[in-house]
C-alpha cells in the first residue's frame, strides 16, 4: 500500500531541493553577468581612453597588448581548467574531509603553476633580443622602435606570474561562490580602470604606462587569492613534495588535453589583431581590434551565463543524472544561445557605425567585414556551448585533437588570406575552422549524452 503522505512529502522535498539548485544556478548565472557585463563596460571605457588618448601605432600596440593577456593565459598547460573539475568532483563528496583535501590540491598545482610561471618570464627575457617586435609589428614611429621590445616583455612577464592566482576562480567555483568571484572580477575591472585613467591623465610614457597596468593586473589577482582564503577560512600550507607532484601527476594527462584545445581556442581567436599588425601595420591593428570587442562582448557575456551550470552539470553527470543534465544542456540551447547571439549580432551589425565612433572616436562603415565577424561569431558561440558541456564531463581529449589540428590551416589561411585581402582575409581564415569546429563538436556531443560518459 503506497503511502501518500510519505510520497507527498518526498516530492515536496524533491521540488524543494530543485528550487534550491535552480536558486543557486540562478545567482550564479546573474551574478556572473553583472560581473562579465561590468568587465565589458570596463574594457570599453578602457579601449575608448586608449584610442583617444594614444597616438595610433600606441593605440595599435596596445590592442595587441591586450590580446596577448589572453593567449600567454593560456600557458598554465591547462591545469586551470583540470582544477576546476577536480575540486567540484571533489567538493561535491560532502565529508568534512573535502575542505581539507581542496586545500591541500589547490596548494600543490598552485606552486606547480608558480614555478612554471617563473621559469617563463626568465625564458622571456632571454629571447628578448633575439625578437625583432618593431619588424613583426612594422613600427613606424622612431620612439617607439627603441622601446618596443621590452615593453612587450613587461607586458608579457607581469602576464605570466598573474597566471597562477587566477586558480582562484576554479577554487571559488567549485564551492558554488560564482557571486563572490563576480564581485572580486567586477573590483579588479574598475580598479584597471581607474588605473588606466590616471596613467593616460597624468601623461605617462607610453612603456611605464604598459609596465604598471600590467603590475596593476597582477597585484589584483594578488589580492583576489588573498580575500578569498580569507573568506574559506584557509591558510597557506606547505605540502610535501611527494604528495605535489602526486596531485600534479594526477591531473596531468587532463590538463594537457586541455591545454591543446585552450591554445588551439586561443590562437584562432586572439591572434586576428596580431596578424592585422603584420599584415597592415599598427593602425589596422586597432581598427580589427575594435570590431573584434564589440563582438568579444557577447562571447564573453554567453561565456558567464553559461558557465554558472558547470559545477552543477558536472556533478549531475557524476552522479549519474543524465537526464537532468541534458534539460540544461537544451536551454543553453533553445533560450540562452539566441537570446545572446542572435539578436546580439544583428544589433551590432546595423549600429556599429555610431557605436565605434560614439566609444573610439573612429570612422568605421563596413557592413561586410562586421557581417563576417557576426557569422564567426554565431558559430563560435554554437560550438561553445557544446564544448563548455564536454569539459564538464571531462571529455576533451578529442575536442584537443581537432581543435590543435585546425591551428596549422588557420595560421596558413590568415597569413595567406591576409597577406591578399586585408582584414577580410583573416576574419575568413578564422571563420573556416570555427565554423568547422561547432558542426564537429555538436554531433560529438549528441554521441556522448547517449554514451553517457564522464571521465572526471
Amino acid at each position: 500500500m503506497i503511502n501518500k503522505g510519505n510520497l507527498f512529502t518526498n516530492h515536496a522535498v524533491t521540488i524543494l531541493d530543485l528550487l534550491r539548485e535552480n536558486r543557486r544556478i540562478l545567482i550564479g548565472s546573474v551574478s556572473s553577468t553583472i560581473a562579465r557585463i561590468t568587465t565589458i563596460l570596463c574594457g570599453l571605457l578602457s579601449t575608448g581612453l586608449a584610442a583617444k588618448r594614444l597616438t595610433i601605432e600606441e593605440f595599435g600596440f596596445w590592442a595587441i597588448l591586450q590580446t596577448f593577456m589572453g593567449l600567454f593565459s593560456v600557458f598554465d598547460f591547462g591545469f586551470r581548467s583540470s582544477l576546476s573539475n577536480r575540486l567540484a568532483a571533489t567538493v561535491s563528496l560532502g565529508c568534512h574531509k573535502t575542505d581539507n583535501m581542496a586545500k591541500v590540491f589547490f596548494c600543490s598545482i598552485f606552486n606547480f603553476q608558480l614555478l612554471i610561471a617563473i621559469v617563463g618570464v626568465v625564458l622571456v627575457f632571454q629571447l628578448n633580443t633575439k625578437i625583432p617586435w618593431p619588424s613583426i609589428l612594422r613600427v613606424h614611429e622612431p620612439t617607439m622602435v627603441h622601446y618596443a621590445g621590452i615593453t612587450m616583455c613587461n607586458a608579457i612577464a607581469l602576464v605570466l606570474l598573474a597566471n597562477p592566482f587566477t586558480l582562484v576562480t576554479p577554487l571559488l567555483y567549485a564551492y558554488q561562490k560564482v557571486h563572490i568571484d563576480a564581485i572580486l572580477g567586477s573590483i579588479q575591472s574598475i580598479v584597471l580602470l581607474l588605473l588606466l585613467f590616471f596613467l593616460l591623465l597624468f601623461g605617462f610614457s607610453f612603456p611605464k604606462l604598459v609596465f604598471i597596468y600590467f603590475l596593476g593586473y597582477l597585484l589584483t589577482w594578488l589580492a583576489r587569492v588573498i580575500y578569498v582564503f580569507r573568506h574559506l577560512g584557509w591558510s597557506p600550507v606547505w605540502v610535501p613534495i611527494e604528495i605535489q607532484l602526486k596531485n600534479v601527476k594526477s591531473i596531468t594527462r587532463k590538463s594537457c588535453e586541455f591545454f591543446f584545445l585552450n591554445l588551439s581556442a586561443v590562437i584562432v581567436s586572439n591572434t586576428g589583431t596580431f596578424f592585422s599588425g603584420i599584415s597592415s601595420g599598427l593602425a589596422t591593428a586597432g581598427l580589427y581590434n575594435v570590431i573584434q570587442r564589440l563582438f568579444n562582448l557577447l562571447i564573453v557575456l554567453h561565456f558567464a551565463v553559461a558557465t554558472a551550470f558547470n559545477p552543477v552539470l558536472t556533478r549531475l553527470a557524476w552522479s549519474g543524472e543524465w537526464e537532468e543534465a541534458e534539460k540544461k544542456l537544451r536551454f543553453s540551447f533553445r533560450i540562452i544561445y539566441p537570446s545572446i547571439f542572435l539578436f546580439g549580432v544583428t544589433g551590432i551589425w546595423i549600429l556599429h557605425p555610431l557605436i565605434v565612433e560614439i566609444w573610439t572616436g573612429l570612422t568605421v562603415r563596413d557592413y561586410f567585414l562586421v557581417g563576417l565577424f557576426g557569422i564567426t561569431t554565431c558559430m563560435y558561440g554554437w560550438g561553445n556551448t557544446n564544448s563548455l558541456f564536454l569539459n564538464c564531463l571531462g571529455i576533451v581529449k578529442a575536442q584537443a585533437l581537432f581543435s590543435f589540428a585546425s591551428v596549422p590551416a588557420y595560421l596558413l589561411l590568415a597569413y595567406w588570406l591576409g597577406g591578399v585581402f586585408g582584414t577580410y582575409g583573416i576574419i575568413i581564415a578564422n571563420l573556416v575552422p570555427v565554423a568547422t569546429g561547432a558542426l564537429y563538436f555538436h554531433h560529438y556531443t549528441k554521441k556522448k549524452i547517449k554514451e553517457k560518459a564522464v571521465f572526471v
